[in-house]
């Protein structure tokens, strides 16, 4: 079936647009992994990751007469994974700090990474890690209480992005796992600095939905990986390691077609329910973010 299919979609375009690339992707959906990775092979594609993925990759290859794809993904894409204070069980009215602040700068025209940020960050509000999270990050008390605060650091990255991206006037979005980075620790921690809170970041390209909706698999950075065919390199909860293989997981999406947008978020209303739980402790169910609205 593979060869019949490989010889329908590489043949002469289609004309009958709607019949024939839905005929075409209902025979793929019927192939195994093994048909599915001789059909791949037979257009030079990656043959790694798991059946859904497969499935996608295999779709992009047949061809659509008069159709031509946009690509809206930003030239660069800043990809970020913060790490910050935290306890478990999580105490009532606990405020996140970030304590490690990584950018890895992605070229996704070249698929390569050009340039890296990365700085730890001294928390003010909880200034001693708890043992947890000094488990969980392997950020040291050491490392933090020699890093500069968040006041002085923004400024820093501020000044990092002007020079990387925006001074050379290059379209650029900033990148992360979900929409707690932004919304949940960024903000926040804009708002009790009394830092004004980055235009840049007031939206982003939602790295975990969009691969939740052009593979149909949701889940965090190494689930990802693993759909893909792909190991974590580095330690969990590293943030410059977590931005690093959450880069690995946009150069796969790209190459397999997929277009990542930013997203617009309503990032003060999920402040505002931040700061509810802050203040009177209340339950975290009270988390509904009102991110990723067009």
């Amino acid at each position: 079936m593979a060869s019949q299919i490989d010889q329908q979609a590489t043949s002469k375009p289609i004309i009958n647009l709607a019949r024939g690339y839905s005929k075409i992707c209902s025979e793929i959906n019927q192939l195994d992994d093994i048909e599915l990775k001789q059909f791949l092979q037979s257009h030079s594609k990656s043959q790694d990751g798991c059946k859904e993925v497969l499935r996608k990759r295999s779709k992009q290859c047949i061809p659509i007469h008069g159709s031509v794809k946009q690509n809206l993904t930003p030239e660069y894409l800043l990809v970020l994974d913060f790490e910050c204070t935290c306890d478990n069980p999580k105490p009532l009215g606990f405020r996140h700090e970030i304590i490690e602040f990584p950018i890895v700068l992605l070229n996704t025209r070249t698929l390569k990474i050009e340039a890296e940020f990365h700085s730890y960050c001294r928390p003010i509000v909880n200034p001693i890690l708890t043992r947890f999270c000094l488990d969980f990050t392997g950020i040291t008390q050491v490392t933090v209480n020699s890093a500069p605060t968040f006041a002085e650091l923004l400024p820093l990255v501020n000044k990092w992005v002007f020079e990387n991206v925006v001074e050379k006037k290059l379209s650029f979005a900033f990148a992360t796992d979900g929409p707690w980075d932004f919304a949940k620790f960024l903000y926040p921690q804009c708002a009790f600095s009394h830092l004004s809170y980055p235009g840049y970041a007031k939206a982003w390209v939602n790295v975990r939905k969009h691969f939740s909706n052009y593979y149909g698999l949701r889940g965090g950075i190494t689930f990802m990986l693993e759909c893909l065919g792909k190991k974590f390199v580095g330690e969990p909860h590293s943030g410059i390691d977590d931005a690093k293989n959450l880069s690995c997981i946009v150069v796969q999406m790209l190459e397999d077609g997929a277009c990542l947008v930013r997203m617009r978020v309503l990032v003060i209303i999920a402040f505002v329910v931040c700061e509810i739980v802050v203040l009177f402790g209340t339950h975290k169910k009270i988390y509904i973010y009102c991110n990723d609205l067009d």
